[in-house]
């Protein structure tokens, strides 16, 4: 098999990225307190889509991605293991976050629920603000 400029085998690559990628989609799956069979509900997949991608045999199709990733509660950043900017969130906002993240997923969606009706408040506010 070839060699990259950097000698590194591209075969071992895809191996490697397979493994990864199925190891970020059982860990978050399972912190997310989804069986194999809700997430492939979620995702209109089979189950044994699933066991292959934790298993490192296939990757899932990049069409998949957007509900894989808001199924899991993470962002494409952090399935693909790219850093995040932390200088664009302050503090108190990276705090939250980390927070959020430790919530179990029924506990997030209340918290989801609370932003939600939060932000519909506060844009009515500003209407009223216009109209007087």
């Amino acid at each position: 098999m070839p060699k990259t400029s950097k000698g590194t085998d591209p075969a071992e690559v895809v191996d490697y990225n397979k493994q990864h990628y199925g190891d970020v989609i059982k860990e978050y799956r399972t912190r997310a307190g989804l069986s194999q069979s809700e997430l492939a509900r979620l995702l209109g997949v089979n189950k044994n889509s699933i066991t292959h991608w934790e298993a490192g045999r296939v990757k899932p199709d990049i069409r998949y991605l957007p509900q894989l990733c808001q199924a899991l509660n993470i962002t494409m950043e952090c399935f693909f293991s790219l850093p995040y900017d932390a200088r664009s969130m302050n503090v108190r906002e990276q705090r939250l976050l980390l927070t959020y993240r430790k919530l179990p997923p029924h506990y997030r969606r209340y918290a989801d629920a609370i932003i939600q009706k939060t932000l519909e408040l506060a844009e009515t506010d500003e209407l009223q603000e216009i109209q007087e």
